[in-house]
């Protein structure tokens, strides 16, 4: 016989799966991420399509009405999201051919003062104490996921369990969208806040997409990284794990760095090739040394 722990799980599970099957449109996956978050404990979920690369992000947000209540955190968000310490692993595990399926917290990645020490933290998600994010599928480096965030504690692993077991219903429940009529917000880059539709040229299903999706204009100043001069073994490897989401002190400690010396090497990168900050140092460097 399951505990009571065991039993409250697979209640739960069940009732999530009972709220996924009748999803069929787009306009039905708020209502879903709304029950997903209050069956888990969390104060926000989110599905998006994130180019893991830092190029592009669109979302369906729920409560809808975040964006609108702090338009100024989410204009910071284009410039930050790149920065978040989850983003590393994931594309690290495209890259080796093996992408993480399983959920995935936040606080398993980073301790809590690096959390808060990230801009990400700082500047967007001011009250974001965890999150816990569950890839649905990926095209290349797109990844499609569900992301859960608490304000106030962590989530434990019995919530990864729940996640997990729902998981395969939430994939089918956005599969079957297609996406085609699903109102989001493009997070990355920044634009006006309103709503968009993803059109059927941009993405054959919001889980499934058949192809790349085109990426924006580069941000780059006319004399900036374009035309840049070489990038030092060092600042290569500063800039690796950057790219990871590691603090200046967490590189110093992986390198056998000092903090400063660690934020001297990207100070000279920011100078030499004309980038205003970490974030567009990340997305950058990845563009740069994949080749795209």
């Amino acid at each position: 016989m399951p505990n009571a722990t065991q039993q409250h799980l697979l209640l739960t599970a069940l009732e999530l799966a009972s709220r996924a099957l009748p999803v069929l449109r787009g306009t039905d996956l708020s209502a879903l991420l709304g029950a997903v978050a209050q069956g888990i404990g969390a104060d926000t979920a989110s599905l998006a399509r994130i180019d893991l690369a830092g190029r592009d992000e669109m979302a369906i947000l729920w409560p809808a009405a975040r964006a609108a209540s702090a338009p100024g955190a989410f204009d910071a968000y284009a410039g930050t999201a790149g920065t978040h310490p989850v983003r590393g692993p994931l594309l690290k595990s495209v890259r080796e051919n093996r992408p993480w399926t399983l959920p995935i917290r936040l606080s398993e990645v980073a301790t809590q003062i690096a959390w808060r020490g990230t801009p990400l933290r700082t500047e967007v998600l001011t009250s974001v104490t965890d999150q816990l994010c569950l890839p649905l599928s990926y095209d290349g480096s797109i990844l499609t996921a569900i992301s859960l965030g608490r304000s106030g504690g962590t989530f434990s692993s019995t919530d990864c369990e729940l996640l997990r077991l729902v998981g395969p219903h939430l994939r089918a429940a956005v599969a079957r969208t297609r996406g085609t009529d699903t109102l989001a917000l493009r997070l990355v880059p920044k634009v006006a806040w309103t709503t968009a539709c993803f059109a059927p040229r941009e993405v054959v299903g919001f889980a499934g997409a058949t192809g790349r999706v085109p990426s924006p204009a580069r941000p780059w100043p006319a004399d900036g990284p374009a035309a840049g001069s070489a990038v030092t073994a060092r600042e290569r490897q500063v800039l690796d794990l950057v790219a990871e989401g590691l603090t200046d002190a967490a590189i110093g400690r992986r390198l056998g760095l000092a903090t400063a010396t660690v934020s001297k090497h990207l100070q000279r990168v920011y100078a030499r090739h004309g980038l205003g900050n970490r974030a567009l140092a990340t997305r950058w460097w990845l563009e740069r040394r994949d080749g795209s």
